[in-house]
């Protein structure tokens, strides 16, 4: 095939086993298994089929570190000096995805559309994206894809993204309706999306730094969010064992990662469920004293050999579980074609976001700010703080508070740009400062606590600091109170609910935010409606609420909201689930608008 060196040599079984392999280091030491080369990096292997004892804390560290300090956000950064190389990369790129599609029917073709059915959207991935190289130079100009989302766990090279994508004075703009969404992750904490399934997956020059059981995990959930039937997984790395090389693995030691054999990388894909597809053993026209590049497409195994790895368990799994998901995958839902199983997985992918900080000292927050620029920071929380009784359950980022975030990310434009907000019961602040980020004019983040409207001054405060650009001050004003983000003031104060006035008047806001607020359980549902109608006074004011569904004995919180929010001419309205984001949503969380009922 043109470009590179096909698969007429692959075998026809992958290795079952790593039994013999043989590498070394960049340092000159030899291993005489793979087991001894992560053991002598306190890692536990593969091998062990252990996934719960995975200490690999100190392996990412290093690697993170290394691209912390080494990488630059330009092309010859990411690339490590060899920018020139890009556009030879990216054309044997596209000349694999040509091949992929005459040869497999995959990738390349376009949906046919009509005005009277039109065709589903179309997905794809870029893993370890950079600054978006292969997005901006090979997945949108395929003019395929209708979203393309980009995963990568250095911020500093997520933010510059959009910026070398969309950057219009470039030689190699691309005019494309595709667009993108960002995502801030490490590939050993990624989660798939639970909405919608991708065409494409496109991972390059980033397996490398996971570890076997990592990446084995992380091939296990790609295979899951692939589109039924034609979905596929791209895998692009250096490689070594070939042109008479005997080694199977070079680990470097300064930014800990490990250069694979090809039959080492078939091997991890074989383990998670996947077969090899189409094959491209080196890409030409690179440097002949750099690693060897092969390109592998990569899809869920059919036959005998797919029900071993059925919805991502594992090959210890019970015969009868994997049975059951067997049968679950059998029985196609009408509308979608998806696996039944699909559903199950949400939920796994549910419990990556709602659960993974809950416990920690600091949560950490990814924003996207349209095609502008992604940004980051971190607010503090108080484990135990409710019951220790001083902070109420003011303390903590629940995970409403992040669908109420990601709804607003979506809908930034119409809901906060240029808005006056108030924010009540604003906890940690985090709200608060997502709608600022988001662009609205000024906020006004309140809690009725005294000491978790101290909570939210230091959040604000710290966040201030982290996201100061150019334009903008970190600094509060003399009282200590209000804080500028992206050029909006934040006022931090506290406001009992339906008591007393906040800066700048309780009737000229143009939307209130409230997360997770209606606990009848511990607070008066009543005082929070009260509030509502003062701020709501306008027609076309807006209150966008977060609720997280939870019993109670006496009634449906759900009921009485809407009871006693009708006694003050407010109408509720439940977002649907569609126009959630398509990760940060779940059925037991929702989001309402409230408006002023105007009467005829």
């Amino acid at each position: 095939s043109a470009g590179g060196t096909s698969n007429n040599n692959v075998a026809s079984s992958p290795p079952t086993s790593t039994a013999g392999w043989v590498g070394r280091d960049t340092e000159g030491r030899r291993y005489d298994s793979v087991d001894a080369m992560w053991e002598s990096q306190h890692v536990q292997s593969s091998s062990s089929n252990n996934e719960d004892n995975n200490n690999n804390t100190e392996w990412y560290q290093r690697g993170a570190q290394y691209y912390e300090d080494e990488c630059d956000a330009t092309l010859d950064g990411v690339l490590g000096g060899f920018a020139p190389l890009s556009p030879l990369d990216l054309q044997a790129s596209r000349r694999f995805c040509q091949a992929l599609q005459e040869q497999h029917g995959k990738v390349l073709r376009k949906n046919n559309d009509d005005s009277n059915n039109p065709a589903p959207k179309q997905y794809a991935c870029e893993m370890g994206a950079g600054i978006g190289r292969v997005t901006k130079g090979l997945l949108m100009p395929l003019q395929v894809f209708d979203q393309v989302d980009l995963v990568e766990p250095c911020q500093h090279l997520l933010t510059a993204a959009p910026d070398y994508i969309f950057a219009e004075d470039a030689d190699d703009f691309v005019s494309s309706s595709t667009t993108c969404r960002y995502y801030c992750s490490t590939l050993q904490d990624w989660q798939p999306p639970e909405r919608y399934s991708y065409t494409l997956i496109w991972i390059q020059w980033v397996f490398c730094y996971l570890t076997d059981t990592d990446a084995i995990a992380f091939l296990k959930r790609c295979r899951d969010a692939l589109e039924p039937s034609r979905g596929v997984i791209v895998l692009k790395e250096n490689s070594c064992g070939t042109d008479g090389e005997t080694d199977d693995f070079v680990l470097d030691l300064d930014d800990a990662s490990v250069t694979r054999s090809i039959r080492y990388l078939l091997y991890l894909a074989d383990q998670a469920g996947l077969e090899l597809v189409h094959m491209e053993r080196e890409q030409a026209d690179l440097p002949k004293d750099n690693f060897p590049v092969p390109t592998m497409a990569l899809a869920p195994k059919t036959g005998n050999d797919a029900n071993s790895n059925i919805t991502g368990l594992s090959n210890q799994t019970s015969p009868a579980a994997r049975a059951f998901f067997a049968a679950l995958d059998s029985k196609k839902d009408d509308k979608s074609g998806k696996p039944k199983s699909k559903f199950i997985q949400k939920k796994i992918n549910t419990l990556g976001w709602r659960n993974r900080f809950s416990q920690d000292d600091q949560y950490p927050v990814s924003l996207s700010m349209g095609n502008a620029k992604v940004v980051g920071f971190t607010v503090q929380q108080v484990q135990r703080g409710e019951l220790e009784g001083t902070y109420g359950t003011g303390a903590t980022v629940w995970p409403a508070s992040m669908v109420l975030i990601k709804y607003l990310e979506r809908h930034a434009d119409r809901l906060l740009r240029g808005k006056r907000a108030v924010d009540l019961g604003a906890g940690t602040g985090v709200t608060s400062i997502a709608a600022a980020c988001f662009g609205a004019r000024q906020v006004i983040c309140t809690d009725g606590e005294e000491a978790v409207v101290r909570l939210a001054r230091d959040n604000v405060a710290a966040a201030c600091q982290s996201l100061m650009t150019a334009s903008q001050t970190s600094s509060p004003s003399e009282d200590g109170n209000t804080f500028s983000i992206f050029n909006c003031p934040i006022v931090v104060e506290k406001y009992w609910w339906g008591v007393g006035t906040v800066t700048g008047g309780n009737d000229n806001c143009d939307i209130v935010l409230v997360s997770d607020c209606v606990l009848p359980k511990l607070y008066p549902i009543a005082p929070l409606v009260d509030a509502l109608d003062q701020f709501l006074q306008s027609p076309q004011a807006l209150a966008v609420l977060s609720y997280e569904h939870r019993w109670y004995p006496e009634y449906d919180p759900r009921d009485e909201f809407r009871r006693l929010a009708a006694i003050k001419s407010l109408g509720v309205e439940t977002v649907p689930m569609e126009e959630q984001d398509e990760v940060y949503s779940t059925d037991d969380i929702e989001i309402w608008l409230v408006r002023r009922v105007v009467k005829n």
